[in-house]
């Protein structure tokens, strides 16, 4: 498309375009589709292309956010989407971090915190305000015993899995923004991933692990 573009989808016409009014102002996006259904989700990126983010409401009329995000998935792993909710519940965030998106929002956030998680999503990082209660350190750990990391590059590692952006985490290690970014360069290589994303499943995947391995 060449515009900077988003796609909100959401089954309540006045939110959507009060969402998207709010992207293109706030957020600076020059173009915002609104669609209301997974249905009509489809069908606008097959004639427009991918979105640059895609922001959906959890609950739709033909389904939820959850059976979306993983057929966009499925689709293209390089999407890029946002979940907003009403709902308290305090699983929901983890169910939809598995599902593949880059964050959530709950509906009752100072807009000003939704710019923020644009933004920070923009730069590649996790926008997770309440996160679940995946012990990060210890996943990190893991990750670095298997995978052979060195120190350094495992202090970026779990900087990046908290959602720091590159800046911040030079920032939080006194090191060159570059230095940053070969070190992630080299995890992703060894890690055998591509994203951020994926970064985080794979911590999903050895929390799991340790889990079911209490269990038996």
């Amino acid at each position: 498309m060449g515009l900077t573009y988003a796609l909100v989808v959401d089954d309540h016409l006045l939110v959507g375009k009060g969402l998207a009014a709010f992207l293109r102002t706030q957020c600076h996006y020059e173009c915002v589709r609104v669609v209301s259904s997974m249905l009509e989700c489809w069908r606008c990126i097959k004639k427009e292309g991918y979105p640059d983010i895609i922001i959906i409401d959890f609950w739709l009329g033909d389904g939820t956010a959850l059976k979306l995000l993983k057929t966009l998935r499925r689709e293209n792993k390089k999407i890029v989407t946002l979940v907003v909710s009403g709902d308290a519940d305090s699983s929901l965030e983890m169910r939809i971090r598995e599902a593949g998106a880059q964050g959530f929002i709950h509906k009752n956030e100072h807009p000003d915190v939704f710019v923020q998680a644009i933004a920070a999503i923009k730069q590649g990082s996790l926008w997770f305000s309440h996160s679940p209660a995946l012990k990060i350190s210890s996943e990190a750990v893991k990750i670095q015993r298997e995978y052979g990391l060195t120190r350094r590059q495992t202090d970026v590692l779990l900087l990046m899995m908290k959602g720091y952006p590159n800046k911040r985490i030079a920032g939080q290690l006194c090191i060159a923004e570059a230095t940053v970014k070969e070190h992630i360069t080299y995890i992703f290589r060894r890690l055998g991933v591509t994203s951020r994303t994926e970064v985080m499943f794979l911590a999903l995947v050895k929390h799991k692990e340790t889990e079911a391995s209490r269990e038996e």
